[in-house]
């Protein structure tokens, strides 16, 4: 910071200043990994050791990679969100000895024989900053990577140096040039990391971090630009969702590989058409050899008909083989198994011995040498290059994570009202799925009941996307799992044992296609709930549009709520009479024996965007919404908080007469929701829960707009990388997600809700510049993103990272992190992890 403020006063421009950070950031990171490493030493760390890094993408994770390398440990990269039983497992299957963590995360680790390091609680400054000079060998541990196990637990990939130095440095399938920018998008446990990280670091590049959390088109493309990134790393599913909806994001790059599944030749067709100066590369490899086994790159006027896209030609310091049942090479053109030689090759599992030894197995053809036995079935064609056919085992890829799905029927099973269970997947509109089907005991759990279950076991891209009860598992004529018959029974909703009914009227069949084809399935019930047959927000916000320009029917967003089947929504369209009966308290799901927990809207006024994050919270806990007015023809938004504070509290009443009151908002939802709690506490009653997502309040900001300005140059010129990070959170970034939505949905449908969410949006920006707090006697959860705005980022600075709420709350305030940006609160992965924390923190206050 003190050389970032003598170059601010000698070069005031803020470019200027940039330049001199790049310059200065390969310094700074190496001079702390040298002293983490001398304290790492000095703590007892021995080569041969494995320290853990529990953070999410940033330089504080790479200084730890570096500091553990330094010392001569290993590195194990570790997602703190991840449920705690699994981070235990991880730690103590490794042996972790040390965390190197951040104080915001350590309370969410679990308690194991390692030693916790926070590393903006731990002193530095008195250790040297010199490299330790101690020297590695080849076969020596680098890293440790955990990819899904069939045994129903996760396995170890014990990557030595070898194996990394072979993926950068003296190869042929991409220019390792000082002049490259790599883009930092894939999670650290995700072995590209191993790629996007050391291919720079090794090589003298520059690599751009993508801020934390799940990247969306407007992060990456923002990323690119800003830094003038030139290589990239992309799953094939963010590769295909991209082609399709924002190419442009992908502008500048010189290169993109792509892989983790099977690559379209359509959208390779059309990004080849979309950006014609991008080499497009398939890489394939397994987490055993080291990320990358072969590279095919895929040449100009690739055809979007061809059958597959190549996997390529093994890269240097590789080879392999096919190998029939008896290990012999097949000829040309005959499937076989994929074998890998060569100094890529991981050491084996950690702790799995009898797996190593099944896996990694000698050459037949070469004396001394291993082949790991990779499970993939290819063949050479003709050219030499080889193709991917698919998997000799259940295996899987979704959205690039390796996937054994015995891993997720093994913790299905050890529910204790399962008797059986079998996951699958499933081409879905988009994206592959992932489906349970399970068969119940004499106890029937709802999906919901499973999913909160799985939750506290799985990182939550393992949790199924579908779950389907059914009776028994229907078996062919060997015994093994139909998985046709399965599939059939994906029309009938979750926790359903009904067949499917046909449409009975015209309005029934109407929306079945409607259905069919804003969900992208092939048969609908109309008995199926919309939210449970696979609809999100957005699809809501598209079927409400078309039955308002398909029968003139203006029914409000939230009647999905209470409407949700076909059955249901066609009388209520045939009953509609152009009178709304209309509330502000929403029953997302009014079933349930728990306290009641109310969610006031953000900033746009609707609810709807709760949907995703209803459906992980446990069955028995009862949800409402509180939308604004405003949203309907006719009623004027309320321009003042306190008044809208007071009439939500008249009907909140008038759902639960007395407390304690259980309350909650994300954004400007939990300035209202907290201006709630302080007039409910006014008139006598007990609030026992508040939770704030995302929020802050003004704290004079408007009547102090000097002090704020001079607030945000100070941030900008004392934290230039942060501050050019997040110059990409523009107006867009504060608008909730269900604004986004709206915004994008005005595109295709009519404009008539885009505009009445625009006028309610302008009314609230100015109550909540308005709003004064007062303040509250109890306790607050406050839920924060990682992936702070520059407003926040500038109020962190000024308040701390609690944003000032302490000032206001006479009891304690008990932070909590998200990955993500703001407006994804409660969308996408983060849906499951939000719910996690409010299941938890509700508890604690029954």
């Amino acid at each position: 910071h003190e050389l970032f403020e003598q170059q601010a006063a000698a070069t005031p421009n803020a470019r200027a200043i940039a330049d001199y950070t790049v310059s200065l950031t390969y310094e700074v990171l190496n001079r702390q990994a040298n002293r983490l490493a001398h304290y790492l030493l000095a703590q007892g760390a021995a080569p041969g050791d494995v320290i853990a890094i529990a953070l999410p993408r940033g330089c504080d994770a790479v200084v730890g990679m570096i500091a553990a390398l330094k010392a001569g440990a290993a590195y194990l990269p570790i997602d703190p969100s991840y449920p705690q039983e699994r981070l235990e497992y991880l730690l103590q299957d490794a042996g972790a000895r040390v965390v190197i963590t951040q104080a915001e995360f350590a309370d969410s680790l679990p308690e194991t024989v390692a030693q916790t390091l926070c590393l903006d609680r731990i002193e530095l400054a008195q250790s040297t900053d010199q490299n330790p000079g101690l020297a590695a060998h080849p076969d020596q541990l680098a890293n440790v990577i955990y990819t899904s196990g069939s045994t129903g637990l996760p396995k170890g990939v014990a990557v030595p140096h070898r194996g990394v130095v072979r993926l950068v440095r003296d190869t042929n399938y991409l220019d390792f040039s000082p002049q490259q920018v790599f883009l930092q998008a894939a999670p650290l446990t995700f072995d590209a990391a191993t790629f996007e990280i050391w291919g720079p670091l090794l090589n003298g590049g520059a690599c751009a971090i993508v801020p934390a959390g799940t990247p969306d088109a407007r992060v990456l493309a923002e990323t690119i630009s800003t830094h003038g990134a030139t290589v990239a790393w992309l799953t094939a599913s963010l590769f295909n969702l991209l082609v399709d909806e924002a190419p442009h994001a992908l502008a500048g790059l010189r290169v993109i590989l792509t892989g983790g599944e099977a690559l379209s030749p359509r959208h390779v067709h059309l990004a080849q058409r979309a950006l014609p100066d991008t080499q497009l590369i398939n890489g394939y490899g397994p987490t055993e050899n080291t990320t990358f086994t072969c590279c095919y790159q895929i040449p100009a006027g690739f055809p979007a008909d061809a059958r597959h896209v190549p996997i390529g030609q093994p890269i240097h310091g590789t080879y392999v083989r096919i190998l029939d049942e008896r290990r012999q090479v097949v000829p040309q053109g005959v499937p076989g198994e994929l074998y890998i030689g060569g100094v890529g090759l991981a050491q084996g599992y950690i702790n799995r011995q009898s797996l190593t030894d099944e896996r990694f197995v000698a050459d037949p053809f070469e004396p001394n040498q291993l082949l790991y036995r990779s499970g993939d079935l290819v063949r050479e064609l003709a050219d030499g290059n080889l193709e991917f056919l698919g998997r000799l085992d259940r295996q899987v890829k979704v959205r690039g994570h390796r996937i054994e799905l015995e891993e997720i029927e093994a913790v299905v099973d050890s529910h204790p009202h399962i008797k059986e269970c079998v996951a699958d997947t499933l081409p879905g509109h988009g994206d592959t799925m992932l489906i349970a089907f399970v068969v119940p005991s004499s106890t029937k759990p709802s999906a919901a009941d499973i999913r909160h279950y799985l939750g506290s076991k799985l990182p939550g891209y393992m949790v199924p996307d579908r779950i389907v009860t059914i009776d028994a598992i229907p078996l062919t004529t060997n015994g093994k799992a139909d998985r046709d018959k399965l599939h059939a029974l994906l029309t009938v909703p979750e926790n359903s044992q009904a067949p499917a009914r046909k449409p009975a009227n015209d309005v029934e069949r109407w929306l079945a296609d409607t259905w069919q084809s804003l969900l992208g399935l092939d048969t609908v019930s109309t008995d199926d709930s919309f939210f449970d047959a696979g609809g999100t927000s957005l699809d809501a916000l598209r079927l409400m549009e078309r039955i308002g320009g398909q029968y003139s029917c203006e029914l409000p967003l939230t009647e999905l709520f209470a409407s949700a089947t076909i059955a249901q929504l066609a009388e209520r369209i045939a009953a509609y009479d152009g009178v709304q009966s209309w509330s502000p308290i929403v029953p997302i799901h009014a079933d349930g024996q728990r306290p009641a927990l109310f969610m006031v809207h953000a900033i746009g006024g609707s609810v709807v965007g709760f949907a995703d994050f209803a459906k992980h919270l446990h069955d028995e806990q009862p949800l409402y919404g509180i939308q604004a007015y405003g949203l309907i023809d006719g009623q004027e938004p309320i321009s003042s908080i306190p008044e809208m504070a007071a009439r939500y509290v008249e009907h909140l009443r008038g759902v639960q007469p007395q407390g304690p009151y259980h309350l909650g908002g994300i954004s400007m939802g939990g300035v209202i929701a907290y201006e709630m709690a302080t007039q409910l506490e006014a008139a006598g009653e007990q609030v026992a829960y508040l939770m704030v997502g995302d929020t802050w309040f003004d704290h004079g900001i408007q009547r102090s707009p000097m002090r704020w300005r001079a607030n945000k140059l100070l941030t900008m010129m004392l934290d230039v990388p942060r501050f050019f990070r997040r110059l990409r959170v523009d107006k867009e970034e504060r608008r909730v997600a269900q604004d986004e939505v709206a915004s994008r949905q005005a595109n295709t449908e009519s404009n008539t809700l885009h505009e009445q969410l625009k006028r309610v949006r302008e009314v609230h920006h100015r109550a909540f510049a308005a709003y004064q707090p007062g303040r509250f006697s109890g306790d607050l959860i406050f839920l924060r993103t990682e992936n702070l705005s520059f407003d926040h980022l500038c109020l962190e600075r000024m308040f701390g990272p609690n944003m000032g709420w302490e000032q206001l709350v006479t009891g304690k305030v008990r932070r909590f992190m998200l990955p993500g940006v703001h407006h994804h609160i409660c969308y996408f992965d983060n849906a499951l992890r939000f719910a996690k924390i409010v299941e938890e923190t509700l508890a604690t206050s029954r």
